[in-house]
């Protein structure tokens, strides 16, 4: 049986040890067909030297190097050009602070003959330093109190077996059909990151594919690679400002209703919390974030 040809992105950004230990995961995919992208996104740490040093001439590694850090969706997008100019039927968008099984594309790319309405299919993700604990496993997004729930810190063994339909899937490993872009599009490059996935999926389903989970796909995620972990400004523009897009995009009218009481609420809990810390940054981070949306068309 002819296997689809899959091109495998790796976004970076700064990344550089992250990136080469991804890398030398993905080498050990029992996949046959699949070539590799890293796509650096203007690093300042020696990545795509580090990158050519290690595979000085791999025919199935492709290096692309943007002049400026273009975010998640960018950046991906740069690569999801590349990959779909040189006849990928699937693109798997992989993060470069993870680890694969070997058997984790295979299985993926399995569910798609069963599924053929898949056009976005995500592997079980658990947190590298503890295997036995989710980083993301099957997503819920209910638009009323639209706070995604990936199972973030259950217990990994909870979901597990076939392929289950999800509101959505983690965007650290996210295999993505080729006529999916050609119908649905690129990743929303105004997100730049968070929630570009949320967007992705619900563009998805409103064109008739499906949002597809994986189960026995495991990945490995070390997490905050790129952004850090807790209450920073990069991390708390972004969150509020592009769960507000998301909604302003998504959102019924009747879902304002609640969505406006629990945005308020959401943010007067985190101003209190961070001006606690005394930390002004984040709270003007907040207000950045409202009035981005405020002032920008849709």
């Amino acid at each position: 049986m002819v296997m689809p040809k899959v091109f495998i992105i790796i976004l970076n950004w700064n990344g550089k040890d992250d990136t080469l230990a991804c890398l030398d995961s993905v080498r050990k995919l029992d996949y046959p067909d699949y070539r590799v992208i890293v796509v650096d996104n203007a690093s300042t740490d020696g990545s795509v030297g580090a990158v050519k040093l290690c595979y000085p001439s791999a025919s199935w590694l492709t290096i692309i190097e943007n002049s400026a850090n273009l975010g998640y969706t960018g950046g991906n997008n740069v690569g999801i050009r590349y990959a779909m100019e040189k006849g990928a039927d699937y693109i798997w968008l992989l993060n470069n602070d993870t680890k694969s099984e070997p058997d984790a594309l295979k299985r993926l790319i399995k569910v798609t003959h069963d599924y053929p309405k898949a056009g976005l299919l995500g592997p079980k993700i658990v947190q590298m330093d503890n295997p036995a604990m989710a980083y993301s496993m099957i997503g819920s997004l209910n638009m009323w109190f639209p706070w995604p729930d990936r199972m973030e810190g259950k217990e990994s063994s909870l979901i597990k077996g076939g392929a289950l339909e999800s509101d959505f899937i983690s965007g650290s490993a996210i295999l993505v059909k080729r006529e999916f872009v050609d119908k649905v599009g690129l990743l929303d490059e105004r997100f730049f990151f968070y929630w570009e996935e949320n967007d992705w999926c619900e563009r998805g389903k409103k064109s008739g594919f499906k949002v597809i989970l994986v189960p026995d796909a495991v990945v490995y995620h070390k997490g905050g690679g790129s952004s850090g972990k807790g209450w920073n400004e990069f991390t708390s523009y972004y969150l509020v400002r592009n769960w507000i897009l998301f909604m302003r995009k998504h959102a019924r009218a009747r879902h304002w209703i609640t969505f406006l009481p629990f945005l308020i609420f959401s943010l007067s809990y985190w101003i209190l919390k961070v001006l606690l810390k005394k930390d002004v940054a984040v709270v003007r981070s907040f207000i950045s974030a409202v009035s981005w949306n405020i002032r920008t068309p849709l």
